[in-house]
C-alpha cells in the first residue's frame, strides 16, 4: 500500500463537509446486490461521480455504483484528482470517485472491488473526517490511517474493511482504471486471475 500523510489540508476537508451537506441520502432502490450490501452495512451512504466519462469508467462505475451515481461535484473533487495522479503518476483516461459517509456503528464489509477483466482498479482513499487514528484492513495487514492521509492499493486484488466505529466517517475513494501492465502486473500473477474469477462470478450474480 502507498501512504502520503496530510494529502488534504484542513480548509479542503471543511469545503469537502461543507459541500457534502448539499447530498441527501438517496431512496432509490439499489439493485446491485454488492453495492446494496455495502451501503447496508456502512449505516450511511456513498455517492459515486464519473470523473472521465470514458468508456471503461462508465462501465466500472455501473458496477461500483449502481443507482448511486450522481451527475456534479464541486471542483475541489477533481483538482484533488488530479493531484493524486500526478504526485503517484498514474494514467488518467478512467477516474472515477466515491464520496462514503459511514454512520456511526458502521462498517465498510470485507470485499473486493470490481475488476474489469485487462484493468486494475487501483483505489486512492482520503480520510476526510471521523478519527484522528483508524484502520483499515489490507489482506492480511492492518495499516493506521491517519485524518488527511491518503492511502492507494489495488482494490480488486485484495480484500480490504474496516471496523465498526463509535464516531461516523467520511472518506473519498478514487478509482484509476488501469492496465495491469502500468502497475508491473500480468495475467500469470495469481491476484489478476483471482480477480478475473472473481469477475466472473460477480457477473452471473448480477
Amino acid at each position: 500500500m502507498k501512504t502520503i500523510n496530510n494529502f488534504i489540508t484542513t480548509d479542503e476537508a471543511k469545503e469537502i463537509i461543507d459541500f457534502s451537506k448539499s447530498f441527501i441520502k438517496t431512496k432509490t432502490e439499489i439493485e446491485n446486490k454488492n453495492v446494496k450490501a455495502l451501503n447496508e452495512a456502512s449505516n450511511g451512504w456513498t455517492f459515486l461521480y464519473d470523473i472521465t466519462k470514458s468508456n471503461i469508467s462508465k462501465e466500472i462505475s455501473k458496477h461500483q455504483g449502481d443507482t448511486t451515481q450522481i451527475d456534479y461535484v464541486s471542483e475541489i473533487f477533481i483538482n484533488i484528482a488530479d493531484r493524486i495522479a500526478k504526485k503517484i503518476n498514474l494514467n488518467k483516461e478512467n477516474m472515477f470517485f466515491q464520496y462514503i459517509y459511514l454512520g456511526s456503528g458502521g462498517e465498510v464489509k470485507k470485499h473486493y472491488d470490481v475488476g474489469l477483466p485487462g484493468y486494475i482498479t487501483y483505489k486512492c482513499n482520503i480520510s476526510v473526517d471521523g478519527p484522528d487514528l483508524d484502520y483499515i484492513y489490507i489482506d492480511k495487514e492492518k495499516l493506521l490511517i491517519e485524518k488527511f492521509d491518503l492511502y492507494c492499493f489495488e482494490a480488486n486484488f485484495y480484500q480490504h474493511w474496516m471496523d465498526k466505529s463509535d464516531k461516523s466517517k467520511i472518506h473519498l475513494s478514487y478509482g484509476f482504471v488501469i492496465p495491469y501492465a502500468d502497475l508491473g502486473w500480468n495475467e500469470n500473477d495469481s491476484r489478476v486471475r483471482l480477480s478475473n474469477k472473481i469477475w466472473e462470478k460477480y457477473i452471473k450474480l448480477n
